[in-house]
């Protein structure tokens, strides 16, 4: 994202849903209102479209759900309770947008955004929320390109804090030791053995990732890989400058919080249907 207006330009109707839209640790909440808005859909419509009751025939909505394989009862008790979840708010979106005998634009606009990012990167993006489990990925993955990085280095003889300080330059505009400074400097509580990487943001850390990959390639020097990811990632979802993040995620928390998230994936499975 180069300029965050642009995002709330195409979507004018997020100034006046602020106060519907909720965010937690487990992604983005919905008030009716906002659902409705959005989707574009009234909500005697919804209401309607989620409602079991005693008919001999299920409304098309609810179909619609279960041939998708959603589970339509967890989305009846969230809209009923007022608070529908960002991946149920995506399912209402796409049924508004490709199943409605009159689709509205919001619908169509909000399909598009969602089909390239997905609901809960596309409120974290116009917003400014950083994903936490976002972030601890690029900052474990961000590992990965470190190793063949460096292996060039001392095969050509080259400093390595040098040309690493030449690569954060050319990718992020400042050098390691001034982003330190600028997180001290943000943040509070930060410890010494705090690095700018512990306090990036999301997009950063996968620009950094992408510049540490193309210099690793022999023959592509720390300059021009940087200002090359720089220049991409600006085109992307990066507005060109570090965001640092009060929240801390050196290595160890990051690979806890990865692990957490894979636990509890793997506990979701076993739950049994309609849970």
């Amino acid at each position: 994202m180069s300029e965050l207006s642009g995002y709330f330009a195409q979507f004018p109707e997020l100034e006046e849903l602020r106060n519907d839209l909720a965010h937690d640790d487990r992604g983005w909440y919905a008030s009716q209102r906002a659902v409705a808005r959005i989707t574009g859909l009234a909500r005697p419509t919804i209401d309607q479209g989620l409602r079991s009751g005693w008919q001999v025939m299920q409304p098309k909505m609810l179909r619609w759900l279960a041939a998708q394989g959603i589970n339509a009862a967890g989305i009846q008790q969230e809209w009923a309770a007022g608070r529908v979840r960002d991946n149920h708010l995506a399912a209402l979106i796409r049924y508004a947008a490709t199943e409605s005998v009159r689709p509205t634009e919001e619908s169509k606009r909000w399909m598009r955004l969602i089909e390239s990012v997905g609901m809960r990167t596309a409120l974290n993006k116009l917003f400014g929320v950083s994903d936490i489990s976002e972030r601890a990925a690029a900052r474990l993955d961000l590992r990965k390109t470190q190793k063949p990085l460096v292996e060039k280095f001392q095969q050509t003889g080259v400093s390595i804090a040098d040309s690493r300080s030449k690569l954060t330059k050319a990718a992020l505009g400042e050098r390691p030791c001034d982003l330190k400074l600028r997180m001290q400097s943000e943040c509070f509580e930060t410890r010494k053995s705090d690095g700018w990487r512990d306090r990036a943001d999301t997009e950063s850390l996968l620009v950094m990732q992408a510049a540490e990959a193309l210099a690793s390639i022999p023959g592509v020097s720390v300059e021009s890989a940087g200002a090359k990811t720089r220049e991409i990632g600006m085109q992307g979802d990066w507005n060109g400058k570090v965001t640092f993040q009060q929240e801390r995620l050196n290595l160890k928390e990051a690979d806890k919080i990865k692990t957490n998230k894979q636990i509890a994936a793997k506990d979701k499975q076993s739950l049994p249907p309609g849970t």
